[in-house]
């Protein structure tokens, strides 16, 4: 499943202040802060992405880590044995679906692996800390494009993956 990859870009999606959601727009505002897109954020990266439906969601916004994410040469997606296994219930491909992904995938690992987790970029990403958070993740692919198609990034260039599976032995 999946190969090498040169850099994880990791994300991290700024949590509202209750677990069921928040529909008081001020006292959300009030705890987390309000951003425009493309100042930096709370963990000093920067914000690429609102949450038009974060009054019933429990995140608004999605910031970017700072600089080169992780670059310690190249992560394995996968331990060589459940390389070419799928995830069982699959992984999503819309914008916000990374963390739940990348929850879906390291816990895969925890079960079926017997291979080293600590050299993909899963682990890598659920493991970053950065700015005071710990909640970074690897993006699905749909949050990849949107960053490729309103940012200066060419993902084809750089290496990066998504944490949504094109098949039993790819990623995109």
């Amino acid at each position: 499943m999946f190969g090498m990859f040169k850099k994880a870009m990791l994300i991290t999606a700024i949590l509202l202040p209750s677990l069921g959601g928040c529909t008081n727009y001020f006292t959300a505002v009030e705890q987390i802060g309000q951003y425009e897109i493309g100042e930096q954020g709370p963990a000093g990266g920067w914000i690429v992405y609102e949450n038009e439906d974060w009054p019933d969601d429990d995140w608004r916004y999605l910031e970017l880590a700072p600089d080169d994410h992780i670059d310690s040469g190249n992560l394995d997606w996968a331990p060589e044995d459940v390389k070419d296994t799928s995830i069982p219930d699959g992984t999503g491909a819309a914008i916000g679906d990374g963390a739940a992904n990348t929850e879906a995938i390291l816990d895969f690992f925890e079960s079926e692996s017997t291979g080293d987790i600590t050299t993909t970029a899963p682990y890598a990403a659920d493991t970053y800390s950065q700015g005071g958070y710990t909640d970074w993740f690897l993006p699905a692919i749909d949050t990849l494009e949107y960053i490729q198609n309103n940012y200066d990034y060419d993902f084809n260039q750089t290496g990066y993956a998504s944490s949504t599976e094109y098949d039993n032995s790819n990623v995109y």
